[in-house]
């Protein structure tokens, strides 16, 4: 197992490498458009950089259980961002306008999130009573080893949406995740068997029961959940309706964990920003 763990590990920076020689990051910002040297981390000019608010950011989910009246169907989660203007453009740009190119950055912040510490590094971060989370650098191995996770899954979007889309946001931003860290996507172990109202205009409490039964566990990867540490992945954490959701059906297939990741989190139980430069 390990073998082809490292076999993978090495295609995966192969993909890569090969990716970043050939289809370099825009020249451009990613948000603002102005132009960008190869210096610029993530292909985001510094005024955009100072704009956004980063962080080591972690989801109280104990705390935020409490405040719901729900059980956690995660065993932790994290942001890498606050969900604001500058945020949003990017997600927007992404889900909405088509530039898939932003996935590749989005990956790779994500990426460093998580080369940022564990998923449990911190009490906010996993629930009382669970174990830390898996550490993809532990045990002195560099970064990109294939380790901690057993699989990547994207949070899905309905097959109308994709198809009107062209492309669910969650997936690419997974696979260039999984090129960085080298550990498997499943993008379709989770269904999205109901296409469900907009979730913007709801409470919190509407949003997760308008997403009851809206998720379901693909049968054909049954086999692969059952047993294996899952890294749940989506581009937003708000109230944390969908992430449960999907938690809880992966939880039902028999994953032994599952750990949640988002780009950015507007959740008013997330800490761990870092304070906003001038």
């Amino acid at each position: 197992m390990d073998y082809i763990s490292e076999k993978r590990n090495i295609f995966s920076q192969a993909a890569e490498l090969l990716l970043q020689m050939f289809f370099p990051l825009s020249t451009y910002c990613l948000c603002c458009g102005k132009p960008v040297d190869s210096t610029r981390s993530y292909s985001i000019c510094d005024h955009c950089i100072r704009h956004i608010t980063w962080g080591n950011i972690c989801i109280d989910l104990e705390a935020e259980s409490r405040h719901l009246g729900r059980q956690a169907r995660l065993d932790s989660a994290v942001a890498c961002v606050r969900y604001g203007l500058y945020e949003r453009r990017l997600i927007f740009d992404l889900k909405y306008d088509g530039r898939t190119y932003v996935a590749r950055a989005l990956g790779h912040i994500m990426a460093d999130r998580l080369a940022a510490g564990n998923m449990g590094d911190t009490g906010a971060c996993t629930r009382p009573g669970v174990s830390a989370g898996p550490n993809l650098y532990s045990g002195g191995r560099p970064p990109g080893h294939y380790g901690g996770f057993d699989y990547i899954v994207p949070v899905p979007v309905h097959r109308d949406k994709e198809k009107a889309r062209g492309f669910n946001q969650a997936e690419k931003m997974a696979r260039h995740l999984s090129r960085r860290i080298g550990v498997p996507v499943l993008p379709r172990a989770i269904i999205r068997s109901r296409n469900t109202a907009a979730q913007r205009s709801l409470s919190a409490e509407d949003r997760y029961f308008n997403l009851e039964g809206a998720f379901s566990i693909n049968d054909r990867e049954r086999s692969r959940i059952a047993g294996s540490r899952i890294l749940l992945l989506d581009d937003v954490y708000t109230t944390g309706a969908t992430a449960h959701q999907c938690g809880g059906v992966l939880k039902d297939a028999g994953a032994a964990r599952v750990d949640f990741i988002a780009f950015a989190t507007g959740n008013d139980f997330a800490s761990g920003f870092f304070a906003v430069r001038d």
